[in-house]
């Protein structure tokens, strides 16, 4: 076959990647099987990419490994030779993209130099022990300097100073400067790695580290973070991610999200949207979001935390903006008639969110159910929902189709956060009023408070059943249209 061997790259990789993102693997591993002029484009692919290092483990000789009940496979050797590792070393040359999970420990040998892995252009790492990391990802990372994307996730106990880790993610990370993707949540990135990352061509980053450490690690002379798309940081304090953002280069950036946020108040919370608006494009940016954590849970009352129209109206200059997540536990003091206006201004809505559906939204919400038909109105690709509706006992009084033929079909899972129902006689139309909205709708998620079951024995679990008791109804009645003559 004379079919070079590009061609047959291009169609193999056709065969791997389906639609749907589902992956043949099988058909994929017959090719390879075919012929020798398939083998090696084939197995190019099919090693391309691997999310663990179990396939890697069938060519260990029999007896180091077995599968456990639940499928999964157990190293049952702690100590490995070059010999052991033989079978790999047709395929580890191919791996350019793995994932790796340290949370059973490798040891006994040069992890590295066994296995040939890569050169690889991402890597993700999990794991328990400094050691691990030491002597498995380091090792990677070295010999990978054309590395792309990496994702380390260690446990909580390394957000403290530790020297020795400190210097492990400087050896890890810079000097690559190919890498365009960091993710680092749980443990604190050195001083070092801060000022090597802001004077690199990182492009998404999100990192454990606050707005403030970043602040101290700029360069001095010029804006650093040149070509920075997408930014998740911490912050004590909402002024310093203000602040960062007039100091970084912002013309590329298009998400921007901060987590473990405490005391967020109205006022820096406007700043920040003001700075948002002023410093970054009009026409890219099209994510934002903040986020409270749990552990900080408090419900503020007092004026100088309540969200009203005006902290959003700076946002309404970015009309691409596609998520608008504020998980946060203060009231949001927004009527029906402001959601009629904000939601006109983002067209490519995708997720929204306003309070945290965990410990809810804030009392009382003044937003009543008629603003669900300016979210199906403008908002057609929306995928995820979470708002507090004060009034959903009125769905009981809306007669035919309270969407007028808008709708949502994307949204999956809605959370109601304090919304109540108070009546069983609201269950059914507030179902079908619900249905109309979100006709592929799964579950919804109502404010669960300490130790309570209302999420699985209160009302909502009935609405839900209804819900999808209507589905069936209108699939069905699809199936007898579609085989009436």
């Amino acid at each position: 076959m004379d079919c070079p061997e590009e061609i047959l790259i291009k169609i193999f990789e056709f065969v791997y990647y389906e639609p749907y993102n589902w992956v043949d693997q099988r058909s994929l591993a017959a090719l390879a099987r075919t012929c020798r002029r398939f083998q090696n484009p084939a197995l190019d692919i099919l090693w391309s990419n691997l999310s663990t290092l179990k396939p890697l483990f069938y060519c260990l000789p029999e007896g180091s490994w077995t599968i456990t009940i639940g499928g999964e496979i157990q190293l049952t050797r702690h100590s490995w030779t070059p010999e052991d590792w033989k079978a790999c070393l047709k395929y580890t040359p191919r791996i350019k993209r793995l994932g790796i999970d340290l949370r059973w420990m490798l040891s006994g040998g040069h992890f590295g130099d066994i296995y040939s892995i890569g050169p690889l252009q991402a890597l993700a790492v999990q794991c328990f022990d400094f050691e691990a990391v030491r002597d498995v990802a380091e090792p990677l990372c070295s010999q990978s300097p054309l590395l792309e994307k990496l994702f380390i996730r260690m446990p909580m106990k390394y957000l403290s100073p530790n020297p020795e880790l400190s210097c492990l993610l400087q050896n890890m990370i810079c000097g690559h400067q190919c890498l365009r993707q960091l993710f680092c949540t749980e443990t604190l990135l050195p001083q070092e790695v801060l000022r090597f990352l802001s004077a690199s061509k990182i492009e998404v980053l999100s990192i454990r580290n606050t707005a403030e450490e970043l602040l101290q690690n700029l360069p001095s002379t010029e804006q650093g973070f040149s070509s920075l798309r997408r930014l998740t940081v911490c912050a004590s304090h909402l002024k310093y991610c203000s602040e960062l953002l007039q100091r970084i280069n912002t013309r590329s950036l298009q998400s921007f999200e901060v987590v473990h946020l405490h005391l967020p108040d109205s006022l820096s919370i406007k700043e920040l949207f003001q700075t948002l608006e002023r410093r970054c494009s009009h026409a890219l940016f099209n994510s934002v979001h903040l986020h409270q954590p749990r552990h900080s849970e408090e419900n503020y009352y007092a004026p100088e935390y309540g969200l009203a129209l005006s902290n959003f109206r700076p946002l309404f200059a970015f009309k691409n903006l596609e998520v608008l997540e504020i998980e946060l536990f203060c009231p949001f003091r927004l009527d029906t008639s402001d959601i009629k206006l904000m939601a006109p201004k983002w067209p490519c809505m995708r997720q929204f969110k306003l309070g945290y559906y965990y410990k809810g939204f804030g009392h009382p919400s003044k937003i009543s159910v008629n603003c669900l038909l300016s979210f199906a109105r403008h908002w057609p690709d929306l995928e995820e929902l979470s708002i507090s509706l004060g009034d959903l006992w009125k769905t009981s009084h809306v007669q035919g189709r309270p969407g007028r033929g808008y709708s949502c079909p994307k949204v999956i899972d809605l959370a109601l956060g304090d919304s109540r129902v108070d009546s069983q006689s609201c269950y059914r139309p507030l179902a079908e009023f619900l249905d109309d909205f979100f006709p592929s709708i799964d579950g919804v998620i109502k404010r669960r408070e300490m130790g309570s079951l209302e999420r699985h024995i209160g009302p909502w679990v009935y609405i839900t059943d209804i819900m999808a008791e209507l589905a069936t109804e209108r699939e069905e009645a699809e199936l007898d249209s579609d085989s009436q003559p």
